[in-house]
């Protein structure tokens, strides 16, 4: 929506991945599996 064309987002698009680097990441996650916001959400079904 922002770029307003379809073709061109989708070309910019594979631009940017073609170029880009993949990083394998070791160690704990930074993330809490189980924090205050999910169960909230897993509470409020």
């Amino acid at each position: 929506a922002v770029i307003g064309d379809a073709t061109l987002a989708d070309a910019i698009l594979d631009r940017l991945v073609h170029n880009a680097h993949r990083l394998k990441l070791t160690g704990d996650s930074v993330r809490r599996p189980e924090g205050n916001l999910t169960r909230a959400k897993k509470g409020a079904k």
